[in-house]
């Protein structure tokens, strides 16, 4: 796995698809991000279980979307994502963008179930997960204080 290389999945002008390193090490990125952008595309790069996206608005690079710690024998996988500027958050580019990765993983994947961790400051990304059909299950494991554990059991019937 790694990096994704095939067909871009698209809505509307928002799309996931194929990532440019030269591009993701040069692109502006907020200080807020910079961080877990550098993680992801350098652990993409070394790790087999992830499976990175990159997210663009029409062709502009807007930020990324991964599955990480795959399991194939469990089915699981966590999901992380970012977009890359703050005045790009909050016009639901990022509910398309992880409607578009549950696509992919309903087409392209044997996957039972997605997970999303996030911190309990973090509404924007509660409602993003909660709009794409995520169900809240409770408190982390590793930071029952201040994260949060949402579900996505992938339909059956859909395969």
């Amino acid at each position: 796995m790694t990096f994704y290389t095939s067909q871009s999945y698209r809505q509307d002008q928002v799309s996931i698809g194929s990532s440019d390193l030269d591009l993701l090490q040069s692109i502006s990125i907020d200080s807020d991000v910079r961080d877990s952008k550098e993680h992801w595309v350098s652990e993409a790069q070394r790790r087999e279980d992830i499976l990175y996206f990159s997210i663009f608005l029409d062709r502009e690079l807007l930020g990324q979307i991964l599955l990480h710690d795959i399991n194939i024998h469990t089915g699981e996988s966590l999901v992380a994502y970012h977009l890359f500027r703050t005045q790009m958050r909050g016009h639901g580019y990022g509910t398309k963008a992880l409607y578009l990765l549950q696509s992919y993983v309903l087409s392209h994947t044997l996957l039972k179930k997605l997970v999303i961790i996030t911190s309990r400051d973090n509404l924007a990304s509660q409602r993003l997960a909660l709009k794409c059909g995520f169900q809240y299950v409770g408190a982390s494991r590793e930071d029952p204080v201040n994260d949060m554990v949402f579900e996505w059991h992938v339909p059956l019937n859909s395969r």
